[in-house]
């Protein structure tokens, strides 16, 4: 057994790229479920529900990371307070002063993935799909639907870009964890307390 520092130079190459191998393979998976999982529950304070992840990298071309879900409009626009500025009557819409006319706090809408984009993992595969609308208990008529559909298309792209912000915040998370995973500090701090043959290999 020898300890890393009396390694020869090509036996010390060897037992970094090894540990590069795996820190950024199995042994990155443990911190993606830390870092998913976090950003799981801001995304619950933020009105969006049920995020389904997919990521890629890292450092080429069409890498990223994305989610789908569901958007809860009322719980969204009350925790994006500029968002609710800019479009107020889509807020007032979805607030049930009374009975009449507050249909649109039926409504939700989702992330979904662009059909034909599948092979990445970047904000920009994703974007916000139909309306879900619960026709039990909202007022149906055209001419409610129509108006709350144009409040919605309205905010449709600052709501989306909301999104996505998230999205490269989370691909930044994950980039950073995998950047320090694979490091040299990183490997010689843990190399420091591992047993090599002559090779390089851990023993």
């Amino acid at each position: 057994m020898v300890n890393y520092k009396d390694l020869s130079d090509s036996a010390k190459e060897y037992a970094y790229k090894n540990f590069q191998e795996y820190s950024g393979g199995k042994g990155f998976d443990f911190q993606v479920e830390s870092i998913l999982e976090d950003c799981r529950d801001m995304l619950e304070t933020k009105g969006i529900y049920d995020p389904v992840f997919n990521y890629s990298g890292f450092h080429g071309q069409g890498d990223g990371a994305c989610f789908t879900g569901n958007i809860d409009l009322k719980d969204f626009l009350e925790a994006h307070i500029s968002i609710r500025e800019a479009h107020p009557e889509l807020y007032i819409a979805i607030i049930p002063f009374d009975g009449k006319g507050a249909a649109c706090e039926y409504y939700n809408v989702q992330m979904t993935k662009i059909v034909g984009r599948s092979s990445y993992s970047h904000e920009k595969t994703v974007h916000l799909g139909h309306w879900d609308y619960d026709y039990l208990n909202a007022d149906t008529s055209d001419d409610n639907n129509q108006y709350y559909e144009k409040l919605f298309k309205d905010a449709e792209k600052d709501i989306e870009e909301q999104c996505r912000d998230y999205m490269r915040q989370l691909y930044r998370e994950l980039e950073a964890e995998y950047d320090h995973n694979i490091s040299l500090d990183t490997f010689l701090e843990r190399a420091e307390f591992q047993d090599f043959n002559e090779n390089g290999e851990l023993t």
